[in-house]
C-alpha cells in the first residue's frame, strides 16, 4: 500500500466522556452522523461564520482525532480549550513529528467529486491517516 509523510499537518485529540457532545455544538461537522472509520472536513468558525481554523475530524475509539496543519495546532488546542469550561474533556496535541497517509490508488478522475453538489469528499476512499 503505497504511503506519504505529510510534515507539515499535525494531530489533535479530543476525549472524555463529554468528547462528542462538545464538538458537536462546536464544529461545523455533524458529529453525530460520523461513521468509525472515515474522516470528514470540519471547521472551527467566528461567531460571525468566518473560518478559524478548517481540518479532518475522525473518531479514535471514544475519542476524536483532528488532523490540521501543524502551524494552526496550538492555537486550535487553545480556541478548543477556551470553549471546555467545566465539559469532561481532554484535548491534547499528538505526534508532533507529521502525519503519514496511506491508501490505495485513486481509479476514478478527480471529477467524481463535482457529480453531485451534495456529496461529501471521498476521504475514507483515498485513504487513512496514520500518526
Amino acid at each position: 500500500m503505497p504511503a506519504a509523510s505529510l510534515p507539515d499537518r499535525a494531530l489533535i485529540q479530543v476525549s472524555g466522556a463529554d468528547a462528542e457532545h462538545f464538538l458537536h455544538n462546536l464544529v461545523t461537522t455533524d458529529i453525530a452522523a460520523l461513521p468509525p472509520g472515515e474522516a470528514w472536513p470540519g471547521a472551527l468558525l467566528t461567531p460571525q461564520g468566518k473560518i478559524l481554523f478548517d481540518f479532518l475530524i475522525a473518531r479514535d475509539g471514544d475519542g476524536f482525532v483532528l488532523d490540521t496543519t501543524a502551524s494552526q495546532r496550538e492555537a486550535l488546542i487553545k480556541r478548543l480549550s477556551m470553549y471546555k469550561l467545566r465539559a469532561a474533556v481532554e484535548i491534547v496535541a499528538l505526534d508532533p513529528e507529521g502525519v503519514t497517509v496511506a491508501g490505495r490508488m485513486r481509479t476514478k478522475p478527480i471529477s467524481w467529486i463535482t457529480d453531485s453538489p451534495c456529496r461529501r469528499p471521498g476521504h475514507a476512499q483515498t485513504g487513512r491517516r496514520t500518526g
